[in-house]
């Protein structure tokens, strides 16, 4: 403040000069800052629950998706961004009511962990046909099957266990005119993929899970023997890590969460 002195949690104050000596912070949020920090600092709050998750995902989807996927047509943006709209909240409603998450997440993350992992999905790299390359119809097919798993694993992934179940009632309810799921299992069984065919087809992810062939040579504890999990929670951090989004792995001790992510 005017004062020029530094304020520490253990009760220190250190004085600085104001002649020479500047400090700069930059906070994530203002979620424990008092009325005074704000107006000392001249800022512009608006409270995430009266702002909402719309205004991040309309710039997402009309800039930031544009710059990301430059091949993505309008149409193709618009229509994910209508998708967004017309489920999510309903989503997050369900989480509220009826949910229990591992760790604790804001709306404005879950919204933005939807968004993201479909920006990769939709990447070309990742067999997403643009342009030519595919009708339109194709592509708003293909767009909404990639919603359709991004829905599930950016609402649903931080669910406990024993709300699966639950959940996959509620997704399949929801999204059964975007993209009906396969009978059997769970939503979270099956993953959408495009090695195959155009618009991508979901596939259960025990599809997915390599051989393992024994290796002599290599010692003991390098073995990895691939399984749904860890082929399922590979792709999810692959799919994460390619457009630059941090990743949190839970779980208890010895699980195989650092194998996962040297795999």
């Amino acid at each position: 403040d005017d004062n020029c002195t530094l304020c520490l949690p253990n009760g220190e104050r250190i004085k600085l000069n104001p002649t020479t000596m500047r400090m700069l912070f930059e906070v994530q949020d203002l979620a424990v800052a008092s009325p005074a920090t704000v107006s000392r600092c001249g800022m512009v709050y608006i409270d995430l629950e009266q702002l909402g998750w719309r205004p991040y995902i309309k710039t997402w989807a009309d800039l930031g998706l544009a710059k990301a996927v430059p091949e993505a047509s309008s149409e193709l943006r618009g229509y994910i961004y209508r998708l967004i709209d017309e489920h999510v909240d309903a989503g997050l409603s369900w989480l509220t009511k009826h949910g229990r998450q591992y760790i604790p997440a804001v709306e404005n993350n879950l919204t933005a962990s939807l968004a993201w992992m479909a920006q990769s999905l939709l990447l070309p790299s990742r067999g997403f046909r643009h342009g030519d390359a595919a009708s339109a119809d194709e592509q708003l097919m293909a767009a909404a099957r990639v919603f359709a798993f991004s829905y599930v694993w950016a609402l649903g992934g931080n669910l406990t266990a024993e709300h699966h179940d639950a959940f996959d009632e509620f997704a399949r309810e929801q999204l059964v005119h975007v993209c009906p799921f396969p009978a059997g299992g769970t939503v979270f069984e099956y993953v959408v993929d495009s090695s195959r065919c155009f618009p991508h087809e979901l596939r259960a992810w025990t599809d997915l899970v390599p051989s393992f062939s024994y290796d002599r040579q290599l010692p003991f504890f390098q073995m990895l023997v691939p399984t749904v999990d860890t082929v399922r929670f590979s792709r999810l951090l692959e799919l994460n890590v390619a457009v630059g989004r941090s990743v949190l792995l839970s779980g208890v001790t010895g699980v195989g969460k650092s194998v996962i992510t040297v795999a």
